[in-house]
């Protein structure tokens, strides 16, 4: 990675789209808009991952790093994977997993060089790759297992 120069390091971090991903992770994680809205039964779940794009978005796109973006992904992945254990118990469970603070703290280190954060993403980047295909079939396994546990529910309705 080059390294930033401290003019494009302030405009970065003073960009819109920058404080807008900071404010969907305050209120994601800091005000635990996340688990609350994951109770809404698959929904939920899904409007959390449609706020998660930006931050794949600006890792991608802005950042232009694949290794970032491929570190963002999976704890995105993991965040879904987690908030589609039933019985509210995944939801339980996101109160603690704060996926979105991570990304900011992901974003914010590559912004800032922090060679502790990017050395981590690098070292693990084949790791996650395989961690995100795991996620991808536990995701489609436990939509598939909510389908099945509501028409049970329903049938005794």
């Amino acid at each position: 990675m080059k390294s930033m120069d401290d003019y494009k390091r302030q405009q970065i971090l003073q960009s819109t789209s920058y404080k807008m991903l900071e404010r969907i992770a305050i209120y994601m994680d800091t005000y635990h808009l996340d688990p609350i809205i994951g109770l809404i039964p698959g929904i939920g779940d899904l409007i959390s991952a449609i706020l998660a794009i930006p931050f794949i978005y600006y890792s991608l796109f802005t950042l232009k790093s694949i290794p970032l973006t491929l570190a963002i992904i999976n704890n995105i992945l993991l965040d879904i994977c987690l908030g589609l254990i039933p019985m509210w118990i995944g939801d339980f469970i996101d109160i603690f997993n704060l996926s979105f603070k991570r990304n900011i703290q992901l974003i914010l280190g590559y912004i800032n060089d922090d060679p502790i954060i990017i050395r981590r993403i690098r070292k693990k980047v084949i790791l996650l790759f395989i961690t995100m295909i795991i996620l991808g079939i536990l995701i489609i396994f436990m939509l598939r297992l909510t389908v099945v546990f509501i028409q049970w529910i329903i049938k005794f309705l």
